[in-house]
């Protein structure tokens, strides 16, 4: 045993997760209430983004030792992960209730704040952490780029550009890569964009030997492409896609889930719904449940973050951006669905309950409030027996156009078939094809379609049918619109005039008439399903 442990520790020192948590399984199949084993399961897990079986193990280290630093810093980030404000606060309160100068715990806060939309008080917590780590330009600090991100988005969503633009200068100016940031700063103000940082991000990619671990070598390439590719957008257009398609490739080497698997994924839920009968659980769900929910979904880059920032300047209304809720609650469950299979009323009834307490804080007691996560297309079906009340805003645009905005962006942790033209044409079918299904199924004014492209043409007319959709009240403000804080790639598109530059879009030709060769051959495989 003590051999064991032993090996134990160094595949953790050097790193070895996987290896680490096979060790930890077998050793708490005898010791399953070890604190000690518990927690490194916890730790081993967190380090490999299994974010829900850490959440568990640490939740069971808690109810141990309710002292422990460690574990409550840690259930603060992971109820963040989730999107629990609630408890990552109290989590982030309690770790600084051992420490009160847990800068990670002020960095939680900061987090948080700023994604409920209290800028200021989130503001006040990331200065605590500038403090606490040296100031701005200190080694310490520059170590932290992932709240280096949250910090400049704050000053963004305070609006405060001159303080924005001299920050991100400070610490580009370090010579330090940081691609989010760069990205941030070329589209507020390429002209703020020096040669030396070019130079910096020239240099990862002419030295990927510096690299030791392949898959952090493909990360920052593929990021480091991305954003040469944007800075030469309006300088070399030949130049640029190049980039784009060299950024791809890297993103490709990262990725190990087969692109078919998502077409099971679409089978099955279709085979499934197909027999389905909700009589007992529209019988079990209050019918008024989910009122003043507003669901925007789509494919993304479809114009959801555009159609959120419309409808967030209603009265009584919070966007509440992207929630996570629903893929963390039923992705797993997909690949059970089998036609005849039952669903216990009970669960949705719950599932409706555990969505309404998570967004509870956010909402902040408002009659309105948005879900603009776009993959909730997916959940359609679950979200409407959970939440009957609740309206859905399904948004679309051209097919290339949509493809070329995917392939544009750095999707490398998220959205798997972004990094290939074949792979968004197999995804856009198949996201079409479902939609097509949920219509047939259901009510014919479940769904308010809005094209992207009639809401950049004809945006007056647009916004009036949302309004009456939604029933909301209050007056449209295009002021309010670009003051809109949406944590996604299209935010700093949102600040700006609602344009029409994103129609019709004349880039990577070469792979124009192949996409819609993979995009007809996809939709022939659902027609042949007769869907």
């Amino acid at each position: 045993m003590t051999a064991n442990l032993s090996k134990l520790n160094e595949l953790i020192k050097t790193g070895n997760y996987a290896k680490a948590e096979h060790y930890l399984y077998e050793f708490l199949k005898d010791k399953p209430n070890d604190y000690s084993l518990n927690k490194n399961l916890g730790m081993t897990l967190l380090a490999q983004k299994k974010y829900d079986g850490a959440l568990k193990s640490f939740e069971k280290c808690y109810f141990i030792n309710k002292e422990d630093f460690d574990i409550n810093l840690n259930l603060s980030f992971l109820f963040l992960r989730v999107q629990d404000h609630e408890q990552s606060i109290k989590f982030a309160e309690e770790a600084l209730i051992v420490d009160s100068k847990a800068s990670g715990a002020f960095q939680n806060l900061a987090t948080c704040y700023l994604e409920m939309k209290d800028f200021d008080k989130a503001n006040k917590f990331a200065e605590r952490v500038i403090e606490l780590r040296g100031g701005i330009t200190s080694n310490e600090f520059l170590k932290y780029t992932d709240f280096i991100n949250v910090y400049s988005d704050i000053l963004l969503a305070k609006q405060e550009n001159k303080n924005f633009c001299k920050f991100a200068e400070q610490i580009l100016e370090k010579k330090i890569f940081i691609g989010d940031l760069f990205l941030k700063l070329l589209k507020h103000d390429k002209d703020k964009i020096k040669k030396e940082y070019v130079e910096v991000i020239s240099s990862i990619i002419n030295n990927p030997e510096n690299f030791e671990n392949s898959l952090e070598r493909n990360a920052q390439l593929a990021a480091a492409n991305i954003c040469l590719a944007e800075y030469n957008s309006k300088i070399n257009k030949d130049l640029s896609e190049r980039q784009f398609l060299d950024a791809n490739k890297h993103i490709v080497l990262m990725q190990r889930s087969p692109i078919y698997a998502r077409q099971k994924m679409y089978v099955n839920l279709t085979e499934y719904f197909t027999s389905f009968n909700e009589d007992s659980i529209i019988n079990h769900i209050n019918p008024e449940k989910g009122e003043g929910l507003i669901f925007v979904l789509g494919m993304p880059r479809s114009g959801t973050t555009l159609t959120e920032s419309i409808l967030s300047t209603a009265e009584n209304i919070f966007a509440g951006g992207e929630k996570v809720f629903f893929t963390n609650n039923l992705w797993s469950i997909f690949s059970d669905l089998k036609p005849g299979l039952e669903i216990d009323p009970k669960f949705i009834e719950e599932l409706g309950d555990r969505y309404l307490s998570t967004i509870e804080l956010q909402r902040s007691g408002k009659k309105y409030f948005i879900d603009k996560m776009p993959a909730n297309f997916l959940y359609y079906k679950f979200i409407q027996l959970a939440l009957p009340k609740a309206k859905f805003i399904h948004t679309f645009r051209n097919s290339w156009d949509n493809a070329i905005s995917l392939f544009k962006a750095n999707f490398q942790d998220t959205i798997i078939y972004a990094s290939s033209f074949f792979g968004i044409a197999n995804e856009y079918s198949n996201y079409c094809a479902l939609m097509r299904f949920w219509k047939k199924n259901s009510d014919h004014d479940s769904f308010f379609d809005v094209e992207y492209e009639k809401i950049v043409t004809n945006t007056e007319e647009s916004i009036q049918k949302l309004w009456s959709f939604c029933n909301l009240s209050g007056e449209f403000s295009d002021i309010k619109r670009k003051a809109h804080y949406a944590n996604t790639a299209s935010q700093q598109q949102v600040s700006k005039d609602i344009y029409k530059s994103s129609l019709k879009k004349e880039e990577f030709l070469d792979f124009k008439d192949k996409f819609y060769d993979d995009l007809a051959q996809q939709d022939s495989f659902w027609g042949k399903r007769g869907i």
